[in-house]
């Protein structure tokens, strides 16, 4: 038999077809040298026009929302706020099923986990507090158990006059009126606990003081010592004679 006769013929164009060799991949096909140069020229053809509608359209809609996003025109991406949200539904996730792996690693990295934390306030203190609001919002039972422990009626039970309660309520204006009250970050003024609620303290005038959030995010969960505890008391007596004395001038 002719081994002419065995070489197969394009369709298209009518010429015969060589045989091609793939170096890499050792495997071989019958190809047309016409329709091979018709494709290289189609590919050449798209590949400018990719490259003007990229030029023409350099943002893209996002796949989950809707909204326009960065990125070229044929990628399939997604804004800055779903790629936020999907990474805290998959850190949902996973803290669901591997409550045991995680406790483990944040008892390895007690340390690392406080400084990225702390980090994470300096850089954006307000995404830290609407986190910690949308997460009272989601358990109002666990936020209500936790606010009952820390205003020290899960440990003991202590009684406040008016006096004590107006006093409590000077200190948290003081603190509004001598800087950004009540927040995360530089600048920052908060009500402190002398002896920590966790340790058995009580939300009480005499264990309150104000400091700034520098101080307060330094001063940790420790004890106080003997002089920061007559300091505070101190302090109290101080200024229960002077409500006294105002209120007293009030009622008369």
């Amino acid at each position: 038999m002719n081994q002419l006769s065995l070489v197969p013929a394009c369709d298209k164009h009518g010429c015969e077809k060589v045989w091609y060799l793939n170096q890499k991949t050792s495997k071989g096909q019958w190809v047309c040298r016409g329709c091979n140069k018709e494709n290289s020229r189609k590919w050449r053809q798209g590949k400018s026009k990719r490259a003007e509608l990229q030029q023409q359209t350099p943002v893209c809609l996002c796949t989950r929302c809707g909204v326009e996003c960065p990125g070229s025109w044929h990628a399939k991406r997604t804004c800055e706020a779903c790629q936020r949200e999907l990474g805290r539904l998959r850190n949902v996730a996973y803290r669901a099923s591997q409550p045991p792996a995680r406790r483990a690693y944040y008892e390895r990295n007690r340390d690392k986990a406080l400084q990225q934390a702390r980090l994470s306030a300096l850089r954006d203190p307000e995404r830290i507090r609407a986190n910690q609001r949308r997460w009272r919002e989601r358990n109002p039972g666990v936020s209500n158990a936790i606010r009952a422990a820390r205003m020290g009626r899960g440990n003991c039970v202590i009684s406040l006059d008016a006096i004590d309660k107006a006093i409590i309520k000077a200190m948290y204006d003081k603190r509004d009126r001598t800087g950004l009250g009540g927040g995360l970050g530089p600048g920052h003024y908060n009500v402190d606990h002398v002896q920590p609620l966790s340790l058995g303290g009580v939300h009480a005038p005499w264990n309150l003081q104000i400091l700034t959030w520098e101080e307060n995010s330094s001063k940790k969960n420790k004890r106080p010592t003997l002089r920061e505890v007559m300091k505070a008391e101190r302090r109290y007596r101080l200024l229960r004679r002077v409500f006294e004395r105002e209120l007293g001038t009030a009622a008369s």
